[in-house]
């Protein structure tokens, strides 16, 4: 009896290790770029908006790699548009109010932390942060990028 609960146990744990082996493997196969870096996205992941999921050329080297049939690309679109739709009413219904309420016991706590004139203050603060103030010069070289033709 004893043995069979071994075996049990190494071969759950032996499952979980080759799943997250496989799913580490399909998604840097799948999901990162050529240099290995993830496909650069907004706010909501890698062009989670307008075009789905994948961006165009993302998904354009995925038919390549696989040689999917026209019928396969369709579906393997409508797979990934219905996981996008699932995402944006789990983060609509779950992720948001529960960052809201993260948010509020946030303040809540730095208002009984501060007096009302730093209060003020940091209230003045976060909205010049907002607005972009506290950001520094634009990144890259000095005087914008080299043009096409090196002068």
């Amino acid at each position: 009896m004893e043995s069979s609960r071994w075996t049990a146990g190494l071969l759950l744990i032996v499952t979980f290790a080759l799943g997250l082996s496989i799913g580490f493997i399909v998604h840097s196969q799948l999901f990162t770029s050529g240099d290995g870096r993830r496909p650069q996205g907004g706010p909501g992941g890698p062009n989670i908006g307008r075009e789905g999921l994948i961006p165009p050329p993302l998904r354009e080297r995925i038919n390549e790699k696989l040689d999917l049939t026209p019928e396969q690309r369709e579906e393997f679109d409508r797979i990934f548009e219905d996981h996008r739709r699932q995402t944006m009413v789990l983060r609509r219904d779950i992720i948001q109010p529960q960052q809201q309420t993260l948010t509020d016991s946030l303040r809540a706590r730095t208002e009984r932390l501060l007096s009302p004139e730093q209060m003020r203050r940091f209230r003045a603060f976060r909205q010049s942060y907002r607005q972009g103030q506290f950001r520094g010069p634009p990144r890259g070289r000095p005087g914008g990028p080299p043009d096409r033709f090196g002068e």
